[in-house]
């Protein structure tokens, strides 16, 4: 039977923060996921009336090793102060587009992570 390790993220590192009015934010975040051609539905994390998303880096040999070692870098976190709504009506090139967020309050890095913007005032 094989032994089981649990190895948690030990740090995040963010390389840029963004943060938007809720108007730039939605209609971003329905493009991203339109460009990916994934079909899927744009979605982001909210949480303590934050919603964000993270802008990734590609993967690479070097950020793999870090991430082995327990550190995960973000190439950017974009955030907008809303309120919680299951789905959010926004608009793209005039087609009606809804995005999803998500509940993270049961993520502990991502409440240490609302609490970094808040008390940073950004």
């Amino acid at each position: 039977m094989a032994e089981i390790e649990y190895s948690p993220v030990k740090k995040f590192v963010i390389h840029e923060l963004k943060k938007m009015k809720p108007e730039d934010f939605f209609p971003l975040v329905a493009t991203l996921a339109e460009a990916q051609k994934t079909g899927a539905v744009p979605s982001v994390y909210w949480l303590d009336s934050l919603a964000f998303m993270f802008g990734e880096f590609p993967i690479i040999p070097e950020l793999i090793q870090e991430q082995l070692r327990g550190v995960v870098h973000k190439g950017a976190v974009y955030f907008t102060e809303t309120s919680f709504q299951s789905e959010k009506k926004t608009s793209v090139h005039g087609r009606d587009v809804v995005v999803r967020m998500v509940r993270v309050e049961n993520n502990p890095d991502f409440v240490n992570l609302v609490k970094f913007l808040k008390v940073h005032k950004l």
